[in-house]
């Protein structure tokens, strides 16, 4: 289990490294940067930064293994912060995919700041439709076409003056589903420009400089696991909190956590 930021690896690609054995690599992605490539940004990214540092190592090699390349099994949006994991080898991968269809066996834990007093914790239920055009989701309480399962588990830690610091665990793994299931339950994510509170988030720009979502990837816990991956049941790997989150969690939240 990493404790603490003295536990956190820093290669020289860049990449910190919360967690790595011969089959996976977990990473911390900062604040900013892309999980993998789109048509507008193909370089600068998290999974080209592992390729570099797993290329170094010669743990992989281009030339010889063309059908395979070590990739994201999880993927966290641009300016979403925390762990991602990638499979090393073609196996590790797809048992990583597998696992992360099969609720339960890899939990996905996320720390958040909401607008609103959350006062008990909750299971969030609903389905998710997709704008590809705007790249934003809707949040509906019935089933339909195209339409995807969502569940979200949501834990209070703290409340402080109109604003809850909340755990929040995907027990299904959407895009931006954190972010569009809390705004739909009158929850918003402090500094979130699609789902957000337009007030709020300028009142967190102009106090603290928080110019996008403060939402972070905070730990993974491994359990039930069964094949090549077992000897992961009963871990946890924890990515610290970045400056700028850990200095609002504090002024917002003193002396209540």
């Amino acid at each position: 289990q990493v404790k603490s930021r003295k536990d956190i690896r820093e290669t020289k690609t860049g990449v910190s490294i919360a967690y790595e054995d011969e089959n996976i690599l977990i990473a911390i992605k900062p604040k900013g940067l892309l999980t993998h490539g789109t048509a507008l940004e193909k370089k600068e990214t998290l999974a080209n930064s592992v390729i570099n540092y797993l290329i170094q190592k010669e743990e992989y090699v281009p030339r010889i293994e063309k059908t395979f390349s070590p990739a994201p099994a999880n993927r966290l949006d641009r300016n979403t912060t925390g762990l991602v994991m990638f499979g090393k080898n073609a196996e590790a991968l797809r048992e990583l995919n597998r696992l992360l269809k099969e609720r339960g066996k890899i939990r996905r834990i996320y720390l958040t700041v909401v607008k609103g007093e959350m006062k008990e914790e909750s299971t969030l239920t609903g389905y998710l439709m997709k704008d590809e055009r705007r790249n934003v989701v809707s949040v509906s309480k019935r089933d339909g076409a195209n339409r995807e399962e969502a569940i979200l588990k949501v834990t209070p830690l703290a409340c402080n003056k109109g604003f809850s610091l909340v755990e929040a665990e995907l027990v299904s793994g959407r895009t931006h589903q954190i972010r569009a299931q809390l705004s739909k339950e009158g929850f918003p994510v402090i500094g979130d420009i699609k789902y957000g509170d337009l007030k709020v988030n300028r009142d967190m720009k102009n106090t603290f400089g928080l110019q996008d979502q403060l939402l972070h990837s905070r730990r993974l816990e491994f359990q039930g696991i069964e094949g090549s991956l077992s000897y992961l049941n009963g871990k946890a790997v924890l990515a610290p909190l970045p400056m700028e989150f850990k200095d609002i969690k504090e002024k917002l939240f003193k002396d209540k956590v």
